[in-house]
Order: C-alpha cells, then sequence, then structure tokens
C-alpha cells in the first residue's frame, strides 16, 4: 500500500515538472525572423580553392594586387589608384552585414573622394545579373569589381564577409577589418592617412 501511494506521489511530482516547464518556455510573443546583427560576419557559400597556403595581407606589408573588371566591362587594377588612399571592400549581395555597411561606406566616400580617398568594391563570386541590380538599389556610386572565380578573395585570404582592407597611397596596408565597418572608425582611418600625407 505504501509502495503504491509513493509512486503516485512521484507520477504527480514528474507531471507538476512538466506543466511547469511548458509553462516557463511558453513565449505569448509572436516569433520573428531575426534580423542580422551590424557586428556578424557571413561565411561565404563555398571555401575559397586553397591551393597553398595564404596568409591574410597584416598592417605594413604591400596589398596584393588585384586586377578585376567591372561592372561595366572595364579592367580596373589596385595600382591605378595608387596615391590615393583606397578601402578594398569584400562583399556579397546575399550578406546581410554588407548591406547594412554599404551607405556608411557610401558617405564616408562621398565626403572623402576629393581629398584622395577611393573605395574598390570587390563582390565576392557573383555575376552581373545578381550585383548590377544590388548596386543600382544601394547607388553604389564607387568601383564595383566582380571577382567572379574568388581569385583575389583568395589571395587576400578572405574567410568572412564583409572584409576591409585599407591601403595607403603607397600600396601599403595599414587596416584590416573583418565584420562591419561604421563610417566613423573608416573616416578616423582615411582622415589619419591623408594628414599624413600632407
Amino acid at each position: 500500500m505504501r509502495r503504491s501511494k509513493d509512486w503516485g506521489l512521484i507520477a504527480a511530482a514528474i507531471v507538476a515538472l512538466a506543466v511547469w516547464a511548458a509553462l516557463r518556455s511558453y513565449d505569448p510573443a509572436p516569433r520573428q525572423a531575426p534580423v542580422a546583427s551590424p557586428a556578424a560576419v557571413g561565411q561565404l557559400p563555398t571555401p575559397l580553392p586553397t591551393p597553398r597556403q595564404v596568409s591574410s595581407p597584416s598592417e605594413g606589408s604591400v596589398a596584393p594586387a588585384i586586377a578585376l573588371e567591372t561592372l561595366q566591362g572595364d579592367e580596373v587594377s589596385l595600382a591605378d589608384y595608387r596615391g590615393r588612399v583606397v578601402l578594398v571592400h569584400f562583399w556579397a549581395t546575399w550578406c546581410g552585414p554588407c548591406r547594412y555597411e554599404i551607405p556608411e561606406l557610401s558617405r564616408a566616400r562621398d565626403e572623402l573622394s576629393d581629398l584622395g580617398f577611393e573605395i574598390l568594391a570587390v563582390n565576392v563570386g557573383e555575376g552581373d545579373e545578381a550585383v548590377t541590380p544590388f548596386v543600382e538599389s544601394m547607388e553604389m556610386a564607387f568601383p564595383v569589381l566582380l571577382d567572379r572565380d574568388m581569385r583575389v578573395a583568395q589571395s587576400y585570404a578572405v574567410r568572412g564577409i564583409p572584409t576591409s582592407v585599407l591601403v595607403d597611397q603607397d600600396g601599403v596596408v595599414r587596416m584590416v577589418h573583418v565584420g562591419v565597418l561604421t563610417e566613423a572608425l573608416l573616416r578616423e582611418q582615411v582622415e589619419t592617412l591623408l594628414e599624413e600625407d600632407t
């Protein structure tokens, strides 16, 4: 008799615990799709080809060469911008943090371009059909380069996007930034380099 009473108490305790857990996890608020954090980094959908070990360019090293086509079919190289401060910005249309960041970069570029600053927006792994409408909708006025085979991203050892590499007037890397680059931080870095050159 006592044993059956003990089992009854145990069963009642288990049921009470289950009800308590269910009530505790109940959330009356409707579920919403998560919003990408500005600090997030998008992982590339396919791994970059790595026939050899490539290390990221570090501050003080010479920036790897870039020669890519623009959306208009013109070839642009990083060397064309020697004498200017250049932000080499790796991005893609599917990257939420990139969408958040591009207006910030555009504002800095608009204000500092006459002083000797430019952005080379290197799209990683996409073609014209995806990139063109995105560029038009985001009003990207700076050069957009197509790294279709991700060769340049590989030479910069890009593992996630956005990744930004700031190159000085002599072609030397002065900053490598993974994740969203704010207008304030970009302006601070660019203005420092422009002042050093005066």
